[in-house]
């Protein structure tokens, strides 16, 4: 068996990528039912969208030439591809495979040879832990709108999610051609901070699998959690957090957490920056896209709220609020041009004390 087929094989012993999307399937609604030619026309729009905010995007970072070439080439490499919601799970799926492949193979190795006893992943775990993915990535799966993916090819692909785009527009009321931009400017971005930053993919993949390589390390997930079950009062008490993941972790998964985020934060809030930069000249609805889409990030209420804070994702809303602080603070300090460093270099990131202090950063980098 070759290298890769035993990763795969290996892999299957905690995640059963079958289960994960037959769970995903039983379980993701299909989004309106639009007549077949009404759905080929937004397809090729979505398509046309994602390729006119390469420009836009390139434009508003004001990339140098000499940097600006690389770039365009590290893009005709990827993908764009307009899903469904079920074609977006399986697209995650794949990717999360492909994240667990090197840190779950490790450790499984290294666990049979060692002598401690531990109990082989069973079955029916991977099979539970699959359908979590798959469960997950349902509910997931009307809120998310478009991805930039980049572990699950070499040169990442661009996921834009037809169904939940259309549904949300009409839900917040919105022109349905400017959201489309909209939405692929946002996520175009993220392809072009990945080509303007060709370390960025392996710089953030050895992240992750250290993290998981971490929480899967001397105890089993099962394991992590029953030990956590003492600090339940803590997260869940007034005090606390309220968020089912900060109840296993330890301080190293806690380290790398804060230097994940702090990339997130950064991502996340430059691409919302850069869509609105565009401006009505482009999206004439821009701002009021903007305030009708706030909204709803803001409105988490109800059965939405409480499966938000519990599985830790409001977190995410936080990202774009801190990120776009931060990219603000250094464009009114140093223009795109001096936020671009951030491209050159891992060590050239901020962290997350430096995202909420942007001039810390400026200071570091620039002098």
């Amino acid at each position: 068996m070759d290298q890769d087929a035993s990763s795969r094989s290996r892999i299957g012993e905690v995640l059963s990528t079958s289960a994960a999307e037959a769970t995903a399937r039983s379980l993701i609604p299909p989004g309106p039912a639009l007549p077949a030619a009404e759905m080929t026309a937004v397809v090729a729009e979505l398509r046309e969208s994602a390729a006119t905010a390469t420009d836009l995007v390139l434009d508003v970072m004001r990339l140098p030439t000499s940097q600006a070439d690389p770039v365009r080439r590290r893009l005709a490499a990827g993908e764009i591809l307009v899903v469904d919601r079920l074609s977006w799970a399986r697209a995650n799926i794949g990717a999360m495979s492909a994240m667990l492949d090197g840190p779950v193979t490790a450790v499984l190795d290294r666990r049979a040879s060692e002598s401690f006893g531990k109990k082989a992943p069973s079955r029916a775990a991977a099979r539970a832990s699959g359908v979590e993915l798959g469960g997950l990535l349902s509910y997931l799966s009307t809120r998310v709108l478009g991805q930039y993916e980049p572990f699950g090819t070499d040169a990442g692909r661009l996921l834009l999610v037809a169904p939940s785009i259309t549904a949300t527009a009409a839900k917040i009321g919105a022109d349905q051609r400017d959201f489309r931009l909209w939405v692929a400017l946002h996520e175009e971005t993220h392809r072009v901070q990945f080509a303007a930053a060709p370390w960025l993919r392996e710089h953030l993949l050895g992240l992750l699998e250290e993290l998981v390589a971490s929480m899967l390390g001397e105890e089993s997930p099962a394991e992590r959690l029953t030990g956590g079950l003492s600090g339940m009062r803590e997260v869940f008490g007034p005090q606390g957090s309220g968020r089912l993941v900060d109840l296993i972790q330890n301080e190293v998964e806690k380290d790398l957490i804060d230097r994940i985020t702090a990339v997130m934060s950064l991502l996340e809030g430059h691409a919302d920056v850069v869509m609105d930069q565009v401006g009505p000249g482009v999206i004439p609805s821009v701002r009021q896209i903007r305030r009708s889409f706030d909204r709803r990030r803001a409105e988490s209420t109800g059965l939405h709220g409480v499966l938000t804070k519990f599985l830790g994702l409001d977190a995410k809303l936080e990202q774009y609020r801190h990120g776009a602080a931060f990219v603000r603070g250094v464009l009114r300090q140093k223009g795109h041009e001096g936020l671009n460093r951030v491209w050159d270099d891992p060590a050239l990131l901020p962290d997350l004390d430096e995202i909420a202090r942007p001039r810390d950063w400026v200071r570091r980098v620039h002098g």
